[in-house]
């Protein structure tokens, strides 16, 4: 698996009781198939009889990266914009999605609406899915919730592509269908990794990135899945940001009346989903609106010794 810019795949399934088409200047590709709550979504819907990716309405877009940012703010990062050059990257991935009701980030010239723009974008970011028995909704920006907390996903790589300092850039495509079934698919993409690279050098005062950090939306965080840590050990991504050794490492977790919490599930590794380190933790026994301090002891930073502390809170109310 490529480790800059392939991830794991992710899904959410919720159930309840051959080439892609032009830009969408076609008047005659606008005519509305699908239901009126869904139209609403796209300034021209999309349609798989003729593998068409449809326009998403800028309204959507920004508000997929306005939630990107607010959750980037709660890190101390830099806020991204929105690159709309790759929105048919963003956009094709997603018709490919949604055609195969898979996701895939090496599709195939076999696959139905396969496009060599929809395979990059399949190749350059965080694919979602979505199915139910009913016309269903899924709101945009609850997907970058989604793609935080990384559920099932052991590489955590999509949390860690959204939450890259070196990010400067993304783009964001959707695509709906309705089967001849009744069935409702929502298929996704955001792209984490531009087609003009976006990783030179920066300037930030951060030098650590942990999730969660600080108070926290419980909309964005699961209490027994994976928190995460990284090092910004270098203002130059391609530079020394994989020197980071957790093997030493030991990980505190207290409550709020310095009662220590179980720490399990402890994993690390250097590879280059976002920053190229990480260390990963369960912790047992985690409640909303209780305030917990970690200390993350002895990480080897380029050969010398750090220790890191700081603290998080989720809000029930968020």
């Amino acid at each position: 698996m490529k480790r800059l810019n392939i991830l794991l795949l992710f899904s959410l399934v919720l159930v309840y009781l051959s080439g892609c088409g032009d830009s969408g200047n076609n008047p005659v590709k606008c005519k509305n198939d699908l239901p009126s709550t869904l139209t609403e979504l796209y300034d021209c819907e999309p349609r798989m009889s003729d593998c068409y990716e449809g326009i998403l309405k800028q309204s959507e877009k920004d508000l997929v990266l306005n939630r990107l940012n607010q959750i980037r703010a709660l890190h101390g990062l830099s806020a991204v914009a929105y690159n709309s050059s790759d929105d048919k990257y963003a956009q094709k991935s997603a018709l490919i999605t949604a055609a195969n009701e898979v996701m895939n980030h090496y599709p195939d010239s076999t696959d139905k609406c396969y496009s060599a723009d929809g395979k990059k974008g399949c190749s350059d970011g965080n694919l979602w899915i979505g199915y139910a028995n009913v016309v269903h909704v899924w709101k945009s920006d609850n997907m970058i919730n989604d793609w935080l907390i990384d559920k099932d996903v052991l590489s955590l790589g999509h949390r860690r592509w959204l939450l890259n300092p070196f990010m400067k850039t993304v783009a964001f495509g959707r695509v709906d269908k309705i089967n001849t079934n009744g069935y409702h698919w929502t298929a996704s993409t955001i792209k984490v990794i531009p087609t003009s690279g976006n990783f030179d050098a920066i300037t930030t005062a951060v030098n650590y990135v942990a999730y969660p950090e600080g108070d926290y939306p419980e909309s964005a965080f699961e209490t027994n899945w994976f928190l995460s840590f990284s090092v910004l050990a270098d203002v130059n991504y391609f530079n020394k940001n994989s020197q980071v050794n957790f093997d030493s490492t030991n990980i505190q977790v207290t409550n709020e009346s310095s009662v220590s919490m179980p720490v399990n599930s402890i994993s690390r590794d250097n590879v280059g989903y976002g920053l190229p380190n990480n260390i990963q933790w369960k912790v047992t026994g985690l409640q909303p609106d209780v305030k917990y301090t970690i200390k993350i002891i002895n990480v080897k930073v380029k050969g010398v010794r750090k220790d890191y502390q700081y603290w998080f809170r989720v809000n029930s109310i968020s």
